[in-house]
C-alpha cells in the first residue's frame, strides 16, 4: 500500500496523510432502487430539485430600488389660462355641494381627479424636479379652499397639484353662461 499513488484531487496529487483517504477511493455511493437506504431517501423529482437552485435575493431590496428607477418621472404640467378658469369653476361647483358633511353625504358626487405627485425617492434624479400623474376616484368629500386640499374617498390632494376633474352624472355640463344670469 505504500507504493500506491492516490488519484489526484484536481490539479494536485493527494497527500499520503489525507484524512478521508478511504471515504474518497470507495467513490460516489450507488443505491438500487427498493434497498433501505432508497425507501428513506428517495430520489428527489427534477421540479422539486430545481427549486433548490432557484436563485434568491441576496441583495435584500434590490429589486425594489431597481423597480423603483423603472418609473417614469414628468414635468409638472403648467396649465393654461383657460384651463385654469375651467378648473376654478368645477372646484367652486364641488365646494358647492360640499359645503357641510351632511351636504357631502346627501349629494354624493362621484369624481375622478387627476393630479401631480412629486417625486419622493432622494436617489432618483427627477427629486424636486419631476414627477408623475394619478388619477384618484370616488365621492368627493370636501373643497377647503382655505387649506387648499380636496378630499376625494380617503385621499387629501392639494389644489396646486390638481390637473382635471370629471364627474361622472354630467354635473359639469351646466354652460358657464347661463350660471351668471
Amino acid at each position: 500500500m505504500e507504493n500506491y499513488t492516490f488519484p489526484p484531487i484536481g490539479d494536485m496529487e493527494m497527500p499520503a496523510d489525507f484524512p478521508h483517504k478511504a471515504v474518497f477511493q470507495r467513490g460516489r455511493p450507488r443505491h438500487e432502487k427498493f434497498d433501505d437506504f432508497w425507501r428513506k431517501h428517495p430520489t428527489m423529482d427534477p421540479a422539486h430539485r430545481a427549486k433548490l437552485f432557484a436563485p434568491f435575493d441576496a441583495l435584500r431590496g434590490f429589486d425594489f430600488a431597481v423597480h423603483k428607477k423603472e418609473i417614469a418621472y414628468y414635468n409638472k404640467i403648467v396649465p393654461g389660462e383657460d384651463e385654469l378658469c375651467e378648473l376654478s369653476r368645477r372646484l367652486s361647483i364641488l365646494h358647492a355641494c360640499t359645503k357641510t358633511a351632511r351636504m357631502a353625504r346627501e349629494n354624493h358626487v362621484h369624481a375622478r381627479v387627476t393630479y401631480f405627485i412629486p417625486c419622493s425617492d432622494e436617489d432618483n434624479f427627477a427629486y424636486g424636479l419631476k414627477g408623475r400623474y394619478e388619477t384618484a376616484q370616488g365621492v368627493v368629500a370636501f373643497v377647503d379652499e382655505h387649506a387648499g386640499m380636496l378630499g376625494i374617498g380617503a385621499q387629501k390632494i392639494a389644489l396646486s397639484d390638481i390637473l382635471a376633474i370629471d364627474a361622472e352624472n354630467g354635473l359639469f355640463d351646466i354652460d358657464p353662461e347661463s350660471e351668471v344670469s
